[in-house]
């Protein structure tokens, strides 16, 4: 099954099956945790470029937490998928378009994130003559 059907199924139907879940896993090689982040991106992607709407992007992401709380007990997705759940779920109280502003400002900054320096950052170092010396 494409992946691209898969969302649409989660967003007509408000679940990922875990039988086709596992299937897309086998075609394109994933593992269910890669799996849920390649789903998310893609609904990140399709909302913000307009081929998904809100409401389908939202319902295949609760879809998606579904599954995830059907891997695991301890957690239900992983980071990167959790955080675009928590981009739509920000909307669900809004009417829109304040529902699409909020989650169109989250996943940007999610799938964009500030530029860090290629420069490793340092933290002081106290040599250990001055820490032994130091008043505690």
């Amino acid at each position: 099954m494409q992946l691209s059907r898969l969302i649409e199924t989660a967003a007509d139907t408000g679940t990922v099956p875990a039988s086709e879940a596992a299937d897309a896993c086998k075609a394109l090689g994933l593992s269910s945790t890669e799996f849920c982040d390649v789903f998310a991106r893609s609904v990140a992607t399709g909302f913000l470029s307009g081929t998904y709407s809100w409401e389908s992007s939202d319902a295949a992401m609760n879809g998606l937490s579904g599954y995830g709380f059907a891997l695991s007990s301890h957690h239900s997705l992983p980071d990167f998928a959790f955080g675009v759940f928590l981009a739509f779920d920000a909307g669900e109280t809004l009417l829109p378009p304040a529902n699409e502003t909020v989650a169109r400002e989250q996943l940007s900054r999610l799938l964009n994130p500030p530029n860090q320096s290629s420069e490793p950052t340092l933290s002081p170092v106290t040599p250990p003559a001055e820490q032994e010396s130091r008043p505690r």
